[in-house]
């Protein structure tokens, strides 16, 4: 009863000081592009460069036009770019802040915070490259549009699960954080992001049985065909909830010995 005592008021004050997450945050990407002469405009440089080479490669591999093709690959590729940073940034994120964990008193929910608002913050920057293209591409939206506040909303839950749950047995087993970074690798091309799932092909169950796909499909179906994809919230929504669950379980058994871990 203790254990969960402490574990709750960690997430009260958490989120009591999310302001100290996202100053945090702010300074981790000052810090990566520091003497850099674009500075945080190489996230965005990169995204296009990125959709760019790829829509040219890949687009003749699929039956959708080219400027289709560019919006759906658009779209996947930059919500994967959010989806891997909230899992591969997340789970690393207590060995990361070692030095802050072994001398300071803060909550340990604010370094998630920190790393979720980190990842968050990345997608902006992103975002305004992916709009660009969807904007050049002559993209329409739809009212299902305004599904994407819940389903960020649902990211943003999803990362604080995620980190809760898998960084504290990173910080145990530092073997589990490369197995998560090469999965995520891998994960990327069993993912319809550079190709599309046809239904009752190997690649149709693929995609089906990917849970990466379902958190794709509530953001891209909305705003790519106008509709709201019933199946893959049922899908998502369910995973949150198991996954809020054992995170709970996790943070609240490791809370006292993370400091001795990392």
């Amino acid at each position: 009863m203790r254990k969960t005592t402490q574990a709750a008021y960690d997430w009260i004050e958490g989120f009591r000081n999310w302001k100290l997450g996202v100053q945090l945050a702010l300074e981790d990407i000052r810090d990566r592009y520091r003497r850099s002469v674009l500075g945080i405009l190489w996230v965005t440089t990169t995204f296009l460069l990125f959709i760019g080479i790829k829509a040219f490669v890949f687009s003749s591999m699929n039956a959708m036009s080219m400027a289709a093709f560019t919006q759906y690959l658009t779209i996947g590729f930059a919500l994967w770019t959010l989806i891997n940073m909230l899992v591969v940034d997340g789970s690393a994120t207590l060995v990361r802040s070692r030095q802050w964990v072994l001398s300071s008193s803060l909550s340990y929910a604010i370094y998630i915070l920190q790393a979720v608002f980190r990842s968050f913050l990345n997608f902006m920057l992103v975002a305004i490259a992916a709009i660009i293209i969807l904007v050049f591409t002559k993209m329409s939206l739809t009212s299902a549009a305004f599904t994407l506040i819940p389903a960020f909303a649902l990211y943003f839950v999803t990362g604080i699960w995620v980190s809760a749950l898998l960084a504290p047995l990173c910080a145990r087993f530092r073997d589990i954080l490369y197995a998560l970074q090469t999965g995520m690798r891998i994960m990327f091309f069993a993912t319809p992001i550079i190709w599309t799932p046809e239904p009752g092909t190997t690649r149709g169950l693929i995609a089906l049985w990917n849970p990466f796909t379902h958190y794709l499909e509530i953001v891209r179906d909305p705003l790519i065909n106008g509709i709201i994809p019933v199946q893959s919230w049922i899908i998502v929504g369910s995973i949150t909830v198991v996954g809020i669950l054992a995170a709970a379980v996790s943070y609240t058994i490791t809370r006292d010995r993370l400091a001795f871990w990392v």
